[in-house]
């Protein structure tokens, strides 16, 4: 496989929008881009000094419908095959449209809604602020969110990279933030949230963006590049810590019904108490939705007295509401 860029010229003219308004039935509905050299009077594509790369594909094995599923994979396969490439080279646009619009045409359109002029701009060439636009560009994406998370020093050197591709938002509240352009700073950051998650705390979309928005303002306060990455990862462990707080309402103990109610069930509307059996805390919780991480993960059908995990504490059911 060799890398070839789009020409500076040609990239300009492709890039116009009537252009791509022109030619949308073919981004969208051509497996092929043979067309290109028909409107360009000629190929698009120039050479570069990159001649003999491995050939590789890129996973399409997922329905259409949940082509994110692929990310992780494609993440592994783009940024192990193109790590040579330095920073600078990986912001350059000719590069991103020209593996666009040559070898990975055909995933472009399957990962993405190319059927309007924005999708086209998106994820075949670059649109809006560098910053975004080199996670919405298709193959760029794919480059940049392991250049900023696989972590050679691991054991799993793809852990963080793994948990980013978990939901899409992470990527866009994580990758597109002028903080993570460090590994030094995400290292830290994405550490505190797997803690979490292994702890027993179910932290959505929504919270992530808080963290990431703390992150930014933590960015304004300090010179986060010279902090330790210990201070960094305490710093959003206590935000963490601060923001289930604010989620869970703690119960005194005049608060639970002290008679064990015979046939009462935990249904999917029941609110629960919980008793920690090391600390004696005790807890509301909802049983359809929390931000704790139970096992069981479905608590229909528990009674008062059976036993539920929530990370590695163990905890006994007092009351249903």
């Amino acid at each position: 496989m060799k890398i070839q860029i789009i020409g500076t010229e040609k990239l300009i003219f492709l890039k116009d929008k009537a252009c791509i308004e022109g030619c949308l039935n073919k981004y969208q509905n051509y497996s092929s881009n043979d067309w290109l050299e028909d409107i360009c009077d000629g190929s698009p594509f120039v050479d570069t000094k990159f001649q003999n790369i491995n050939d590789f594909t890129l996973d399409m094995s997922a329905d259409i419908s949940k082509a994110f599923e692929t990310e992780f994979e494609n993440v592994k396969r783009v940024y192990s095959k193109l790590k040579f490439l330095t920073d600078s080279m990986a912001s350059d646009e000719r590069l991103w449209a020209g593996l666009c619009l040559g070898h990975f045409f055909e995933y472009v359109r399957y990962r993405w809604d190319v059927s309007s002029v924005s999708g086209v701009l998106q994820h075949f060439y670059f649109d809006g602020p560098k910053r975004r636009a080199l996670t919405r560009n298709a193959i760029s994406r794919l480059w940049w969110i392991g250049r900023l998370t696989y972590d050679e020093n691991r054991a799993n050197k793809w852990e963080l990279t793994e948990f980013v591709c978990s939901y899409s938002d992470y990527i866009m509240h994580f990758i597109e933030r002028n903080t993570s352009n460090n590994l030094h700073v995400m290292r830290p950051f994405l550490e505190a949230m797997i803690e979490a998650r292994k702890g027993g705390y179910a932290l959505n979309t929504d919270d992530a963006g808080k963290l990431a928005k703390y992150l930014n303002l933590l960015g304004g306060m300090y010179v986060l590049d010279f902090m330790p990455e210990e201070w960094i990862k305490e710093k959003i462990r206590n935000k963490i810590t601060m923001m289930i707080k604010q989620s869970v309402t703690e119960i005194k103990d005049e608060e639970v019904n002290q008679i064990v109610e015979e046939g009462k069930i935990v249904t999917r509307n029941s609110k629960i108490v919980i008793e920690n059996l090391k600390t004696r805390q005790k807890i509301l919780i909802m049983a359809k939705k929390n931000k704790l991480i139970t096992k069981p993960v479905n608590l229909s059908g528990l009674v008062m007295g059976d036993k539920i995990y929530i990370g590695k504490e163990s905890f006994i059911i007092k009351d249903i509401r």
